[in-house]
Formats: structure tokens, C-alpha cells, sequence
């Protein structure tokens, strides 16, 4: 963490542009979570992250972003789902 905020501080006096690229900061981020947590939970702990550099001035491209940063699929099983495999499954 200490290195990420390192890199976020330190930038060009000149050009106003920090030394690092985001895309890649959220993509090991992402990569650093997948497998210890839910892929919904990653969703929402890099999404924060990502509107926390807009709010910091780095710019985030929505387009760039879903390019670059893959976060893991999931899928949302309705009642009614869960309900028709179990009726599927007891009979």
C-alpha cells in the first residue's frame, strides 16, 4: 500500500502527470484478489479504487478501463432458479 501511494505522489512538476498507469495498478489489484474473495466482492472493492484515482484527477476512460482491466464473471442465480433446480433434483 505505502508503495502505491509512493507512486501516486510522486509526478512530473511539469507535465502534471504521475509516473504509473492505473490500468495496470487496478489490473494487479484485481489479480491480487481473485481467488481469495468472491468475484462480486472484487467487483466491488476495484470499482472504488478506480473512482478514487477520478477523484485524485487521474483519469480513468470507462472504455480503457473495460479493456484493460478484466474483473472475474459471476452470475446471480434468481429465487426462482434455485427453486426449480431443487424441485428438478427431489423428484
Amino acid at each position: 500500500m505505502d508503495s502505491l501511494i509512493g507512486m501516486i505522489i510522486e509526478n512530473d512538476m511539469y507535465q502534471k502527470k504521475t509516473n504509473f498507469d492505473p490500468y495496470d495498478v487496478l489490473l494487479r489489484y484485481t489479480a491480487f484478489l481473485v481467488g481469495t474473495i468472491a468475484p462480486v466482492t472484487i467487483k466491488h472493492r476495484v470499482l472504488p479504487t478506480k473512482n478514487f484515482f477520478e477523484y485524485c484527477d487521474i483519469e480513468i476512460s470507462p472504455r480503457k478501463f473495460s479493456l484493460k482491466v478484466r474483473l472475474p464473471n459471476y452470475s446471480i442465480m434468481s429465487n426462482n432458479d434455485s427453486f426449480h433446480k431443487w424441485v428438478c433434483n427431489n423428484q
